[in-house]
């Protein structure tokens, strides 16, 4: 995506930029055609939540990471195979988010959702517990 790849440069005001013009246009396409575009929506807003985060944007950031993970959830409920390790990587940035913003990980019902879907999968993805000493 364009604005993980101005990331990539070092242009991070650009790469915000780009990150919240597909955040802003996908919401209409998802409502749209949900199957099609709903994927494309959580992504945006997972690398929008990054691209905030970048910048010290702490409240926003933990906003969009969060929405990323009740779509993802939703996603990876729906079509294991497809978004579990997509579900898995919004986690760890959600509670990488929470940790910014010096929010207790333990408790939040938007991580704990992630963690209980990923929980009953053979090798999936979770959201740095094992990293994390938890």
């Amino acid at each position: 995506n364009l604005g993980n790849m101005l990331a990539d440069l070092g242009e991070r005001e650009a790469a915000l930029a780009a990150a919240r013009e597909a955040t802003e246009l996908y919401p209409t396409l998802a409502v749209a055609r949900p199957d099609a575009f709903r994927p494309d929506l959580a992504m945006s807003l997972n690398n929008l939540g990054i691209r905030l985060a970048d910048l010290g944007e702490r409240e926003a950031a933990l906003a969009a990471a969060r929405e990323a993970v009740v779509l993802y959830t939703d996603l990876a409920r729906r079509y294991p195979q497809a978004f579990t390790q997509h579900l898995g990587i919004s986690a760890r940035s959600l509670r990488t988010r929470l940790q910014e913003a010096d929010l207790p990980i333990e408790g939040d019902p938007m991580l704990q959702a992630a963690e209980a879907e990923l929980a009953p999968i053979p090798n999936a993805p979770v959201s740095n517990r094992d990293a994390a000493g938890g």
